[in-house]
Order: structure tokens, then C-alpha cells, then sequence
């Protein structure tokens, strides 16, 4: 009887301690359903991700030909833009240089004229002795502004 109490002692003992591992191999078990569907689910998101890298990848490629073409254009546009626009800036310049040989020219004339009206004509009621005495004021005012303006510039 002492021996069938053992027993049963042992047998409860060890009953419990079997209880316990199975409730944690159950527990266990549960754990590891959640982390297969967790790592199910990063499988997915993973998956995706390559999806877009393999996307971007082959956007990247593009853009690099792309990249090529143009820098492989650049060069020759360019030089064309730049002979061209140096051509137009030149035949500008021509342009603006021949008005200001022509202006300078009629100026000297203008000059040499109203010279000879101031030499010939001392008269005070003469209209181009007044046009120069008019003209002669203007020269000297501008003159005054400019050095004013020269002198605002160097304060």
C-alpha cells in the first residue's frame, strides 16, 4: 500500500510536471504560429520591396542613358549655340559700332558748323547764336551732373 501511495505520489508529480511542458509546448506551439504569420507577412513586404528596387533599379538604368545622350548632345549643341550666339553678339556689335561712327561723324559736323555760325556771327538776336548759348547751358549742366553723379559713386 506504502508502495501503490508512492507510486501515485509519482505519478501525480510527475503527471504535473508533464502538464506543465505540454502547456508550454502548447504555448510554445501558439508562439510559433504568430511568428510564422509574422514572418509570412515580412515575406510579402519583402517580396514588394524587391518588386520596387527592381523598379527603381531599371528607372536608374534609364536615366542613366538618358544622362549619356544628353551629355553626349551637350557638346555639340552647345557649340553650335555658342558659334551662333557669338556670331549674333558680333554682328551687334558692328552694328552698334558703325551708328556710333556715324553719330560721331554728325556730331563733328554739328560742331564744326555751329563753330562757324559762332565765328562769323557775333549777333546776340541771331536764332543759332541762341540755340548755341541754349545748347552750350545744357552741355555745362550735364557736364555738372555727371561730375556729381561721379562724385556720389566714389562716396
Amino acid at each position: 500500500m506504502n508502495e501503490l501511495t508512492q507510486f501515485e505520489g509519482d505519478f501525480h508529480d510527475q503527471s504535473q510536471t508533464i502538464n506543465s511542458w505540454d502547456s508550454l509546448l502548447i504555448s510554445n506551439g501558439q508562439k510559433l504560429i504568430e511568428m510564422d504569420k509574422i514572418i509570412e507577412k515580412l515575406n510579402v513586404s519583402h517580396r514588394g520591396l524587391d518588386h520596387q528596387l527592381d523598379f527603381i533599379i531599371a528607372q536608374q538604368k534609364e536615366l542613366e542613358q538618358l544622362l549619356e545622350q544628353v551629355e553626349d548632345n551637350k557638346f555639340d549643341l552647345s557649340a553650335n549655340n555658342v558659334n551662333a550666339e557669338r556670331e549674333h553678339t558680333y554682328s551687334l556689335i558692328e552694328t552698334v559700332h558703325n551708328d556710333l561712327n556715324a553719330i560721331g561723324g554728325d556730331l563733328k559736323d554739328f560742331i564744326k558748323k555751329l563753330n562757324e555760325t559762332k565765328s562769323t556771327n557775333n549777333d546776340s538776336n541771331d536764332p543759332m547764336i541762341q540755340i548755341l548759348k541754349i545748347l552750350n547751358s545744357h552741355m555745362d549742366v550735364l557736364q555738372w551732373m555727371e561730375n556729381q553723379i561721379k562724385n556720389i559713386k566714389v562716396n
